[in-house]
C-alpha cells in the first residue's frame, strides 16, 4: 500500500505547486464555442484540454470563469495530473491497482475488470483510452487483476487504510474522462 501510494502522492504535490504557479500566470480568453474549459496553443492551433474536479477547481479559484489560456507551467501541472490519474488507474500492475489490492483483496480483479471496459466506451470521445486499455494489457501479461503475493492473507494495518481510502478518492479528483478535444 505504501510503496503503491507513495509516488502518485509525490507526484501529485509536484503537479499542484507547478499549476499552482502556471494558473497564476494564465489568463481568460474570448472563445466563441470553445470544446474544453482549458486550452493551450500548439503554433496557431489551439489545443483543448479536458478537465478534473482538481483542475476545475483550480481554475475557478485562481482565473474564474471562461476558457482560461494555460501558461506552460500550467500545462506542465495539468500534465503531471494527467500521470498521476493514469497511474491510479485501479488496473493490475499500476499503482492504482496495488493500492487497492491492498485494500480490498482480490476483489481489485472485479474492478480492475469494470475499469478497464469504461476505458474501452471511453474511448469513443478519445481514442487515447484504447491505447491505454492495449498497454495496460501488455503491462499485466492479459490480466487486469493484481499479480499474487507472497502473504496474500496478511491485512493492512487498520492505522495505513485512511491513507489508502485517501490515494482511492485522490484518484477520482484527478480523473479526466476526455484529456483532449480534438
Amino acid at each position: 500500500l505504501d510503496v503503491g501510494a507513495a509516488g502518485p502522492w509525490a507526484g501529485f504535490v509536484v503537479a499542484l505547486i507547478v499549476l499552482a504557479v502556471g494558473m497564476l500566470a494564465s489568463h481568460t480568453v474570448p472563445v466563441l464555442d470553445a470544446a474544453a474549459p482549458q486550452m493551450v496553443m500548439v503554433g496557431r492551433t489551439p489545443l483543448y484540454l479536458g478537465d478534473s474536479l482538481i483542475m476545475a477547481a483550480l481554475r475557478h479559484l485562481f482565473v474564474g470563469g471562461g476558457v482560461v489560456l494555460l501558461h506552460p507551467l500550467a500545462l506542465a501541472g495539468w500534465l503531471g495530473l494527467l500521470v498521476t490519474m493514469l497511474n491510479l488507474l485501479p488496473l493490475g500492475q499500476l499503482d492504482g491497482g496495488h493500492v487497492l489490492f491492498a485494500l480490498i483483496g482480490r476483489r481489485q480483479a472485479w474492478i480492475g475488470l469494470v475499469a478497464w471496459l469504461a476505458l474501452l466506451v471511453l474511448g469513443y470521445w478519445f481514442w487515447g483510452w484504447w491505447v491505454w486499455a492495449f498497454f495496460t494489457l501488455i503491462l499485466g501479461r492479459g490480466s487486469l487483476a493484481h499479480p499474487t503475493v507472497l502473504d496474500r492473507y496478511r491485512q493492512v494495518a487498520p492505522s495505513r487504510r485512511p491513507f489508502g481510502w485517501a490515494t482511492v478518492v485522490l484518484f477520482i479528483v484527478t480523473f479526466t474522462a476526455v484529456p483532449f478535444y480534438v
